[in-house]
């Protein structure tokens, strides 16, 4: 039977009003980004049937934003992580189908029809994972900003051996472990082989230990770059959050090495790594999907056409095996743990409450979440 797709869907705008604001309103429902008139989807997209979705900060920085963290603009669909059930798949699609549920993410607050945060999104095929069939549609609206700015991180630019074959040697470092991506990266960095000393709050460091960090660090204290350099030598470190000194307290502990952000670094954070002789660089999961973008309106990105392929491969191979036999109850496999969600009440109507809680420092070690 084929699917006819509704001329309108309800989405999550942002407003042009004098203060940051977001309303639900009625929005065309468009099946390209090129042609509003076009009968047929973009080839290489797929268009889902939104179930769940997911908060991460870039969502409410875009969205509501002020000063130097105002990254969107008024009259654009909000919203990056999703999950649902594929409704239609482009000519040049041949690994989604009609009917699979995946979880997928698209560049929110950047388009005035297309958002995760809406009754129906496009998702570019090769950046969608399939959800195990025991995952809540919750449970996967959680996973694709942070599970694959890790991958993207560890895989891609520091190029360690993956999961399946593993043999990573050395050390690595992760500032931000209580973060969601940092949450993904402790697991996947001891998965490959990798020793990992993971910075947060101590009241987050029995939870770390238990997804894989050997050595836990409270940021508060004082001597942190004391502590992490009595660990040893440290060949890799991930910046999860690039805020009060943390890229400068893992150049001083590393002393060189390859650090990757997730955020631009600064001209001076650039030369002290430089002076070390190691590599500092920033990702960006946006990447993947293989398209120039402009980021936080200030931040122009080429097309990557190898993350495009890179991720596409890791959600073939890797995404499968490492979630192979999720349970829902226990929200884990064998191998991988899912993150702390708070599901979170009203739907797209409830999404500004998330913004705000967000923003506001009121989400730690967790992932909000709303059901459609």
């Amino acid at each position: 039977m084929t699917f006819t797709p509704p001329s309108t869907m309800r989405a999550l705008r942002t407003q042009h009003t004098k203060h940051k604001s977001v309303a639900v309103e009625t929005v065309p429902l468009h099946l390209s980004d090129d042609d509003e008139s076009a009968t047929q989807l973009t080839p290489d997209e797929v268009l889902v049937r939104v179930r769940a979705v997911g908060i991460n900060p870039t969502d409410a920085k875009h969205a509501l934003g002020t000063g130097a963290e105002d990254w969107g603009s008024a009259g654009l669909v909000c919203g990056c992580d999703g999950a649902g059930d594929v409704v239609m798949v482009g000519a040049e699609v041949k690994d989604v189908n009609v009917g699979d549920r995946v979880a997928g993410f698209a560049y929110g607050t950047h388009h005035p029809t297309n958002g995760s945060y809406a009754e129906y999104v496009r998702y570019r095929a090769s950046a969608t994972l399939a959800l195990p069939a025991a995952m809540s549609y919750a449970q996967g609206a959680a996973l694709p900003i942070p599970h694959m700015t890790a991958v993207q991180a560890l895989y891609m630019r520091m190029h360690l051996p993956p999961p399946s074959q593993g043999g990573a040697a050395g050390r690595m470092l992760i500032w931000g472990g209580g973060t969601a991506v940092g949450h993904h990266a402790i697991q996947l960095a001891k998965l490959s082989g990798l020793d990992v000393v993971a910075v947060a709050s101590k009241s987050n460091h029995e939870a770390l230990k238990s997804l894989g960090a050997s050595h836990c660090v409270d940021y508060h204290d004082s001597d942190v770059v004391k502590q992490i350099q009595a660990v040893g030598k440290i060949e890799y470190g991930l910046d999860c959050v690039v805020e009060k000194g943390s890229t400068k307290n893992m150049i001083d502990a590393m002393q060189g090495g390859h650090i990757v952000l997730l955020l631009p670094p600064s001209d001076e954070d650039t030369a002290a790594q430089e002076a070390n002789g190691g590599k500092l660089e920033m990702t960006l999961a946006y990447t993947v999907i293989g398209r120039a973008i402009t980021f936080a309106k200030v931040m122009p990105f080429p097309a990557m056409p190898e993350d495009r392929k890179a991720i596409a491969q890791w959600s073939a191979k890797e995404f499968p095996a490492l979630f192979e036999g999720w349970k829902q109850e226990a929200n884990r496999s064998e191998r991988f743990v899912g993150a702390t969600l708070r599901e979170m009440p009203g739907g797209l109507e409830g999404i500004e409450k998330g913004f705000r809680d967000s923003l506001e420092g009121k989400v730690r070690a967790e992932k909000l979440v709303y059901t459609l």
